[in-house]
């Protein structure tokens, strides 16, 4: 069992889920949770950070994919076709908050290195955030 501090290869952590993690948000995919790998190394390629009082992490989320100028086509929550890409699912979930249903419950890691992972343990979700895109700098 995991625990919040606990240092882990990708590969453990990958074990540790039950699947590949690739990509930075996970949602619910065959857990009753979700999880998210954060980072908030230097040069990180987005600004994940924790709140002052290290209890609230913001979240960049994903780009469009395929996006040739992702700072200017950022963050969409559905695909062309109209299916949620994964910040969709976390917004339409994190919205329903405000219409009185469960927290997500979600896991969350962040990255310390090449390969280096730490549990941050579990926490609900919380409302969404949009920033506009000119706000977002890398």
């Amino acid at each position: 069992m995991l625990r919040p501090g606990d240092i882990l290869s990708h590969a453990e952590m990958c074990m540790a889920e039950g699947k590949s993690l690739q990509q930075g948000m996970n949602f619910r995919s065959d857990k009753p949770y979700s999880v998210i790998l954060a980072c908030q190394r230097k040069n990180a390629p987005y600004p994940d950070r924790m709140s002052d009082d290290g209890k609230t992490l913001f979240y960049v989320g994903h780009d469009a994919y395929g996006a040739s100028d992702k700072l200017l086509i950022d963050q969409p929550l559905a695909t062309p076709i109209g299916s949620l890409t994964p910040n969709g699912r976390f917004f339409v979930a994190a919205e329903g908050v405000r219409q009185g249903r469960q927290r997500e419950l979600v896991r969350v890691y962040e990255k310390l290195g090449t390969g280096v992972w730490v549990f941050n343990g579990s926490s609900t979700s919380a409302t969404p955030g949009c920033r506009s895109p000119r706000s977002r700098s890398r």
